[in-house]
């Protein structure tokens, strides 16, 4: 598999969804689902939170010099031959413009529609960065859900990779498009895009550097269907679940009680000299808490 040095990937989740009207705690059945069937909600890219991400339309509204805005070997699609068509003979250069503007415009959408029948599931290789548990593990009152790496899983395919983070998009022209067409949509002995960097895979693996921190591994899965995502059954197991330094005890115990003692438990611990987590196992975390409570413990000096 690729990347084999990274053998373990991260979840982050909310337990919790709210309280209800006696102030008894109300589970999120997403996360629930994921511990007692193993499986994760896997996301159309146009229900994403960051409305950048997938979001990609590379192609310009002005030809680049150089560029072809159709190839010999591949006919053009018949919106694009009715728009060439209804030029008048003679056109002005701002009818050619106009012209070319409506044909990028109508490839940029056949990208995110190719784009938009996949879904994705994002992890990290992070389990200890607090703007993770802050943002996805409900202020670090969450879990975090630890997966080992195996070959031959799903989060070892092919489109299972590490995102890349860059300021500006890739730069895709008119004939780049036609080509990657040619070559792994239209023709039936095309090469396997899935490998590599192109045209799909630059559009999913891609993020702004501003998320750098995060160390997000994506898997993506073929959906061309209108929902906006399905639970994909991972086919590796939780090896652990990390519990958040603000995580109730009684959600734990909610934890504790769905997965048993086939995961091992560990807690996330404001470290005392830094601003950092540390990720210690439950059981010392729990003798750390007595030793410290009773050390703490000024009550004969209140009287």
């Amino acid at each position: 598999m690729e990347f084999p040095e990274v053998k373990r990937l991260y979840k982050f989740r909310t337990l919790r969804s709210g309280v209800d009207e006696d102030g008894k705690p109300i589970y999120n059945q997403f996360t629930i689902s994921m511990l007692k069937e193993n499986t994760a909600w896997i996301a159309r890219p146009d229900t994403f939170n960051d409305p950048f991400d997938c979001n990609y339309r590379p192609i310009p509204a002005r030809m680049k010099e150089g560029d072809e805005l159709f190839i010999d070997d591949l006919p053009p699609h018949e919106v694009e031959a009715k728009i060439i068509n209804d030029l008048p003979k003679g056109c002005s250069d701002r009818e050619m413009e106009q012209a070319i503007f409506r044909i990028a415009e109508f490839r940029n959408d056949h990208i995110q529609h190719m784009i938009n029948s996949y879904c994705v599931l994002s992890l990290s290789e992070e389990c200890d960065h607090t703007l993770l548990w802050s943002h996805y593990a409900d202020q670090h009152r969450g879990i975090c859900i630890q997966y080992a790496r195996s070959e031959n899983s799903n989060l070892s395919g092919e489109l299972s990779r590490p995102v890349r983070y860059r300021r500006h998009y890739y730069s895709v022209d008119h004939k780049d498009y036609q080509v990657f067409l040619r070559d792994h949509v239209y023709s039936p002995s095309g090469k396997d895009w899935k490998n590599g960097n192109n045209l799909l895979t630059n559009a999913i693996f891609t993020k702004s550097e501003q998320w750098f921190y995060e160390k997000e591994w994506r898997i993506a899965m073929p959906f061309p269907q209108p929902a906006k995502g399905f639970n994909l059954k991972i086919d590796v197991p939780i090896i652990s679940v990390i519990f958040g330094c603000l995580t109730p005890e009684e959600d734990k115990k909610v934890v504790m009680d769905i997965l048993g003692d086939d995961v091992r438990y560990y807690q996330a611990w404001k470290s005392k000299m830094e601003h950092k987590l540390d990720v210690i196992p439950e059981e010392e975390w729990c003798g750390r808490m007595d030793y410290y409570q009773s050390e703490r413990d000024i009550s004969k000096y209140l009287k």
